[in-house]
């Protein structure tokens, strides 16, 4: 009654919220206000890219439901750094200079909430795997989304040395990959 929203959401998302507002004479107008739920936040990323010894390595980690979050990043192997920059995602780059596997402890903090991957709290979500190889891997861990029943295609590359490099697979769901690492 006293125009007071309170509760606890149970879904994310847009949400139209009709009203009906009455002043003292007894007159009354409806109108709607909308109320924008988060998602609760998260780190999403759970995969990267691997890491090509020598190569230069790009990839993000990318969290939801904070507004322009602070990032850190602990266990980054030799030769690759996180951008300092506020915001979403949090982009990691370099050049790998020792092979090996390494765990990401990744935290993203926006003052109000904050997500964590990793570290030694009671219930934590895992930290994100980095592998740095010293031979070749794909471009991409994850591909871009496909929908079903539209037709897909996305070309595969490689990281590590220029070399002509042949592709094979069985597919799955629907779509496969040619020699040439095309996907369709």
């Amino acid at each position: 009654a006293n125009g007071r929203l309170h509760g606890t959401p149970t879904k994310d998302g847009l949400f139209p919220m009709p009203l009906v507002l009455t002043d003292s004479a007894k007159a009354s107008i409806k109108a709607s206000v909308s109320v924008h739920v988060q998602p609760a936040p998260a780190i999403t990323t759970g995969v990267l890219p691997e890491a090509i010894l020598g190569s230069p390595y790009e990839a993000v980690i990318d969290a939801v439901g904070l507004d322009h979050p602070q990032w850190s990043v602990t266990g980054l192997p030799a030769g690759i750094s996180a951008s300092s920059e506020r915001g979403s995602p949090l982009r990691l780059s370099g050049t790998p200079t020792q092979p090996g596997n390494v765990l990401l402890d990744v935290r993203a903090d926006d003052g109000k909430r904050s997500a964590i991957r990793g570290g030694k709290q009671p219930g934590a979500t895992p930290p994100i795997p980095l592998s740095v190889s010293d031979t070749f891997a794909p471009d991409v861990a994850v591909l871009p989304p496909a929908t079903a029943w539209a037709p897909y295609t996305h070309q595969l590359g490689v990281r590590g040395k220029a070399q002509t490099y042949r592709w094979s697979s069985a597919g799955a769901g629907g779509v496969k990959a040619d020699e040439q690492g095309k996907i369709s």
